[in-house]
């Protein structure tokens, strides 16, 4: 029987329509394909190496930490030598692409507003505990009082970090990791106030200003 050409035209545009739904599926298939590969159960491990840190800790990079979105996940981001994250959750033991078993931390670094999972070390400890827990800035300007001693040893690169009102100053040992001094801001009066850990800081809080005031005049 012919058809009149209004009503192959018809059928036609129905065709084209059903090819471009197909089509237009194809691409969240291929998506549930990858997601479900990219979830695909991971192989844990009981890690060689003691684990050190402890979640609500803080710790501090010895080397450059590849961030990933999962243990043995996508690289998301890179925490640089000396950067402090917080511990999140953990650890998870899981083993890497090279076959070896892993510590795995949930972290989240402030600086970088980055969020994942970092590896704690292989033979050797890539991050380390913070040798100084940070602390509220204590009330006060630096008037010789005593929270510390001398006798610590301080030496290493001067770390500084501004956060609005206050600035923190520390040192980076790669045996110790991210060691606090203290913090200074400026008075109402615009003079230099100065504060130490309350409890295991290595400097004296006269002796911190001395050298906070050096460092500032630098």
């Amino acid at each position: 029987m012919y058809k009149s050409r209004t009503g192959r035209f018809a059928q036609t545009g129905l065709a084209i329509l059903l090819l471009a739904l197909v089509l237009s599926a194809a691409p969240a298939a291929f998506a549930q394909e990858e997601e479900g590969t990219a979830t695909t159960p991971l192989v844990e491990c009981v890690p060689p190496l003691t684990p050190r840190l402890t979640i609500d800790q803080q710790g501090s990079a010895v080397v450059g930490l590849n961030v990933r979105s999962l243990p043995q996940g996508d690289r998301i981001g890179l925490i640089p030598r000396g950067g402090r994250v917080n511990i999140v959750d953990g650890p998870r033991g899981v083993v890497d692409a090279e076959g070896d078993c892993l510590a795995w931390w949930y972290v989240y670094d402030y600086n970088l507003d980055l969020l994942g999972w970092i590896a704690e070390g292989w033979e050797e400890y890539w991050i380390a505990p913070l040798a100084i827990p940070a602390a509220p800035k204590a009330a006060g300007l630096g008037d010789g009082s005593s929270s510390g001693g001398s006798a610590v040893d301080v030496s290493g690169p001067i770390l500084r970090e501004d956060f609005g009102d206050m600035v923190e100053w520390a040192v980076f040992q790669p045996a110790r990791g991210y060691v606090v001094l203290g913090w200074t801001w400026t008075t109402d009066e615009g003079a230099l106030g100065c504060s130490v850990p309350d409890a295991g800081g290595p400097l004296l809080v006269d002796e911190f200003c001395a050298l906070a005031r050096d460092l500032i005049e630098e």
